[in-house]
């Protein structure tokens, strides 16, 4: 490469193989997210933040056996650990707090569940999401490496390996190095 500004070559890339295969923290670490949602930027304390929201329906089902009394109406608000069917000496009770809808021969308890993670932003974080934009979890929401121990613990171990395997990939081949994934896994 003589010295030619802007051009890298393997050593540049090895720093990172030796990060990944050591389970450093990698230098500039991006961001990642840690549920599915929807971002939204704002600033506390002088301090920016990334929120991340998710909201959706849940509902659990409770069926009406024969001779089974419902003691809920269609309508009624339910509390969690309330009894919601009389079988006799048997009782059931929900176990979450919602929404009765009372059918034929079944219960539906509804409850809308919201989720929330707040990231804080260093000064120096480059994003790589907008405002309002739909995530899944382990998207990366800012620039840098992922760290392989958050991929673990977010996504999984399987995800953990191809990420991993992706990466060091991805330093040979910057180089025309093809190496088959056997040798890496």
């Amino acid at each position: 490469t003589g010295g030619v500004a802007g051009v890298e070559d393997i050593t540049h890339g090895l720093p990172r193989v030796e990060e990944l295969f050591e389970a450093r923290e990698p230098k500039g670490e991006a961001i990642i997210a840690e549920i599915d949602g929807t971002i939204e930027l704002f600033t506390e304390d002088e301090e920016r933040k990334l929120r991340i929201m998710n909201s959706h329906i849940e509902q659990e089902v409770y069926e009406l056996l024969a001779g089974a009394k419902s003691l809920v109406n269609d309508g009624d608000d339910v509390e969690e650990e309330q009894v919601i069917i009389q079988n006799g000496e048997e009782e059931i009770v929900a176990t979450h707090a919602g929404l009765a809808i009372v059918e034929n021969d079944r219960i539906v308890i509804r409850r809308d569940v919201q989720e929330e993670f707040v990231h804080e932003l260093p000064a120096s974080a480059r994003l790589r999401v907008e405002e309002g934009q739909t995530v899944k979890a382990g998207d990366q929401m800012s620039e840098g490496s992922k760290n392989p121990g958050e991929v673990l613990r977010i996504l999984g171990a399987e995800a953990a390996q191809v990420y991993m395997l992706e990466e060091v990939q991805r330093v040979y081949r910057s180089q025309g190095v093809n190496i088959h994934d056997k040798h890496i896994e």
